[in-house]
């Protein structure tokens, strides 16, 4: 992708995402390229386009990678959106075809958080989210949701959040809301962590219309649980596990 880019736009080439807000400036090295923006991008990139228009020094902006002549110059922490109920609808469905996408059911996307307050030894998500969770109003996910499948056809949502179901009280209002708008959804979610399942959650997930979660174990052994810092035991995965089986989820 870059190397077109290059080719064909004069300007400054920007790159984020994930993997520049675990390794940025590896990742500027690589694709030899000026700037990266770190962590939550819509703040941060529209003060770096205002600088640039401006010819403003771009020194001490939140979340900014840069380098000059193959030498690391700044790499800051990211420029977090508190109130993500501020950000309008992603809609990616205005910048992608999806017809692709939909022949082989592939799902849309949608976080109702940002952050993490676990302490895994492993994760990255506190270094590109930040170590707090800053949650989004359960109805404007829903609200959310409703438009995605109104405007795409496509009724298949997938839940990003880096752990849905912690703080456990949000995950259980998202769930309500979404249950009240009757959609009919089929949905999914990649981060379930198995200290949080209770009946209620589990009930909740099935009437929401979830076929399946990924159930975050890694490792049946309460010793190898405890050295990486999770936060659940091996009962509490096996008591998950059998309440979303009941669930046929």
């Amino acid at each position: 992708v870059i190397n077109p880019l290059k080719k064909t736009f004069n300007g400054p080439i920007v790159i984020g995402g994930p993997a520049v807000g675990i390794n940025g400036a590896e990742m500027l090295d690589f694709l030899d390229l000026q700037y990266a923006i770190r962590g939550d991008g819509e703040v941060a990139m529209v003060e770096f386009l205002k600088r640039l228009e401006r010819k403003l020094p771009l020194e001490g902006l939140g979340g900014i990678v840069r380098r000059e002549d193959r030498r690391l110059i700044e790499d800051n922490p990211p420029l977090l959106v508190e109130n993500l109920d501020t950000l309008p609808f992603a809609k990616p469905h205005r910048y992608i075809e999806l017809k692709p996408y939909k022949r082989f059911d592939s799902p849309l996307q949608i976080q109702t958080k940002r952050g993490c307050v676990l302490k895994c030894i492993y994760c990255t998500y506190n270094r590109i989210e930040g170590q707090t969770c800053r949650l989004r109003n359960p109805n404007k996910v829903a609200d959310e949701i409703e438009e995605l499948v109104k405007e795409t056809g496509i009724d298949f949502i997938e839940f990003t959040d880096s752990t849905f179901n912690i703080p456990l009280t949000h995950a259980k209002a998202v769930l309500q809301a979404v249950i009240n708008k009757r959609m009919n959804l089929r949905l999914r979610t990649m981060g379930l962590n198995p200290g949080a399942v209770d009946e209620e959650l589990a009930d909740l997930l099935k009437q929401a219309g979830f076929r399946d979660v990924d159930l975050g174990v890694e490792a049946g052994c309460d010793i190898t649980l405890k050295s990486l810092g999770k936060s659940f035991r091996k009962e509490d995965i096996l008591h998950a596990g059998k309440l979303l089986q009941e669930r046929n989820i």
